[in-house]
């Protein structure tokens, strides 16, 4: 049985690999949406760990502190997984901690898929005029 991420890289590879201009590459980019929006976090095995900003227990011998004492551990707020990437296809995975944010930057020549697995996101897109 194929998994739901190994569909999405399928469909990815077959949507990309041809002429973006054809019937046939809208349709088949219609079926990859519809393929990404069966993921959910099971499916790409997602660690929910990596939502947290966790913390853990500084022993009382360390820095000479009393008593036990938690420390926020300094993560980065955004974590990329990289899932799938050839010539024509780059497929990852985002985790963005709450608040974090991806700078304004651009795609050229390039299709976007995104699917959110948990939480929101709000997408701004621009277009340069001239």
């Amino acid at each position: 049985m194929t998994s739901k991420i190994e569909c999405v890289i399928k469909q990815a590879i077959t949507t990309f690999s041809g002429s973006y201009t054809s019937k046939a590459f809208h349709d088949n980019l219609i079926k990859l949406k519809r393929n990404a929006n069966e993921l959910d976090a099971r499916s790409i095995g997602l660690d929910f760990r990596l939502l947290r900003w966790d913390t853990y227990e500084l022993n009382n011998n360390l820095d000479k502190l009393s008593g036990s004492t938690f420390i926020r551990r300094h993560q980065a707020p955004v974590t990329y997984i990289e899932v799938f990437e050839d010539e024509n296809v780059s497929i990852g995975v985002f985790v963005l901690r709450d608040g974090a944010k991806i700078p304004l930057h651009d795609h050229p020549y390039m299709y976007g898929v995104l699917k959110v697995i948990y939480g929101k996101v709000k997408v701004q897109s621009y277009t340069p005029c001239g």
